[in-house]
């Protein structure tokens, strides 16, 4: 066998086991709660060794924070694509409305629902929305490079700020309507405010 064959089958082997872990974590997570699953169910559940938990993940809240990171990387192609014939702030917005539809599945519901169970876990999330908002500013000063860049970075503040009210609104109804529901709606009052 190649070396390339070898190094991309090692490669598929490890983005296999790493999806498996946070497949079972989620799992366990959703029906028994975050606080309530041990390592040990997790590295049962996923057919691993603990040791090869860590080897993946320093903790099981990186498990549970890990689809936040598919979060950033689809925020990144989702802006990417859109026009730049359109005003920085309609095409941020125009791509969140767009990632809002991400929020529909059971396992987004689920998920928040554990993450709001869990004060450390909020805590990350916070974390997680100052990432999203500053990938957000870098994207719109990549698109945008002659714009003033701390009005881009207001841009992604507002747009990133009206999703978390969006988001607090949603749960607070418990995903009565889809997100995006809220964010039209929040973004609407937006515009009207200026």
């Amino acid at each position: 066998m190649s070396k390339d064959i070898s190094n991309g089958l090692r490669e598929r082997k490890k983005r296999e086991t790493r999806e498996r872990i946070v497949e079972k974590s989620l799992g366990l997570f959703f029906s028994k709660g975050f606080e309530q699953t041990t390592l040990d169910e997790i590295a049962l559940a996923a057919n691993i060794s603990r040791r090869t938990f860590f080897y993946y993940f320093k903790s099981k809240e990186d498990v549970l924070l890990a689809k936040y990171d598919e979060l950033l990387d689809e925020l990144r192609v989702v802006m990417l694509k859109e026009a730049i014939n359109q005003s920085p702030f309609d095409a941020a917005k125009s791509c969140l409305l767009k990632m809002a539809s991400l929020y529909v599945t059971k396992e987004t519901v689920d998920l928040d629902r554990v993450i709001s169970s869990s004060e450390s876990l909020r805590k990350r999330k916070e974390v997680f929305n100052l990432d999203m908002e500053n990938v957000l500013a870098e994207l719109l000063c990549e698109l945008w490079p002659a714009e003033e860049q701390s009005s881009l970075r207001l841009i992604a503040m507002i747009v990133i700020g009206t999703v978390r009210i969006s988001q607090d609104i949603w749960r607070q109804e418990q995903g009565r309507y889809p997100l995006a529901h809220y964010l039209q709606h929040n973004f609407a009052l937006l515009q009207n405010q200026f």
